[in-house]
């Protein structure tokens, strides 16, 4: 009797061990922190919030790893073979794979094209449009010069091109917000920055809703986000201003067999419903 039931344990483990991939098991969710428009923007084009009560929740499993910029959610990608994570189209690099969601890659061409869907705008938040300063900066963001810098990395907005017109101005410009949309302002205040040489342009980098809370208490003049604006900020007298248009990657390890995932699975897995990277392996 005991040497069936120690047959049978064998067997048993033998089918398990065939049958699942030993390297690849338990997902490990990456998500960017509370506060990041590029979270709050992963969040509502997933539908991952939900209401209770007067409160609105954000529904990413408890059980992700927070990475307070893009840099970091690619290195935990790229030492974690259980990983998955999401970052900027252009910044999913060799390193790391990104996933078909639906059959559609996220190229440009296919964000172009409207077919891969899970993107967000680039903007710049702002409450005073009645300084001469900020509207010249402005302008120079929608001008020749400043869209072909958003071209190089990015989907522009803007479509007919006007050429940037220097004016003798002096002053400063206090920047603030979101970590994805700064490395695009910074080529772009630094190209700006050449043709108008009295004037200065302080950056603190953080997150999209610092930044936001930033202008409307008045300590800076433009946020940078990577998400919309609320109904609450918009009743501060904020406005948005779309500069380009992102597309987010949902990116995996390299040796990941996934290929391809359903957009209702991705969010299944940030919700914590699916935690285990056998459930798509085994199909």
């Amino acid at each position: 009797m005991k040497k069936k039931f120690f047959l049978l344990f064998f067997v048993m483990g033998i089918i398990i061990f065939c049958g699942c991939d030993k390297n690849i098991s338990k997902i490990s969710v990456i998500s960017r922190e509370e506060g990041s428009g590029t979270r709050g923007a992963f969040v509502d084009i997933l539908d991952l919030r939900r209401k209770f009560g007067e409160t609105i929740k954000d529904m990413t499993t408890k059980d992700s790893i927070i990475a307070n910029k893009m840099d970091v959610v690619l290195v935990n990608v790229v030492s974690d073979k259980n990983a998955i994570g999401y970052v900027s189209f252009n910044a999913a690099n060799s390193n790391v794979k990104p996933l078909k969601i639906d059959g559609i890659s996220p190229t440009e061409e296919n964000i172009k094209n409207n077919l891969y869907d899970i993107v967000r705008s680039f903007g710049i938040v702002l409450k005073n449009q009645n300084n001469d300063l900020i509207n010249d900066f402005i302008s120079y963001i929608f001008s020749k010069d400043g869209q072909i810098i958003v071209e190089e990395d990015y989907i522009p907005i803007e479509k007919n091109l006007s050429k940037y017109e220097e004016k003798d101005l002096r002053g400063k410009i206090y920047i603030s917000g979101s970590s994805s949309v700064a490395p695009l302002i910074e080529k772009i205040v630094e190209k700006y920055l050449k043709v108008n040489k009295n004037i200065v342009v302080e950056m603190q980098i953080s997150d999209s809703t610092s930044g936001i809370l930033s202008v409307i208490d008045g300590s800076c003049d433009i946020a940078l986000s990577s998400r919309e604006i609320n109904d609450e900020e918009k009743r501060s007298g904020l406005k948005k201003i779309d500069i380009a248009i992102d597309g987010l990657a949902i990116i995996v390890n390299n040796k990941n067999k996934v290929e391809n995932i359903t957009k209702e699975n991705v969010k299944k897995i940030f919700s914590g419903e699916i935690t285990d990277w056998n459930y798509f392996l085994n199909f």
